[in-house]
């Protein structure tokens, strides 16, 4: 995985508890099939948060 460093919105359909912090790094697959799936991993409290795509 890599770490997105580009400016993402959350999702309009995202439920209303995917609240990912400022302190957030985001990653994602670094594959030809990426479908917007992220990965928030918070350095300050070491809660992650998964935003995946399923098709």
């Amino acid at each position: 995985m890599s770490e997105e460093k580009n400016e993402w919105t959350i999702p309009a359909d995202a439920p209303q508890w995917f609240k990912p912090s400022e302190n957030s790094k985001r990653y994602y697959r670094n594959e030809e099939f990426d479908q917007g799936s992220r990965y928030f991993y918070d350095t300050k409290t070491n809660i992650c948060y998964i935003y995946e795509i399923q098709l």
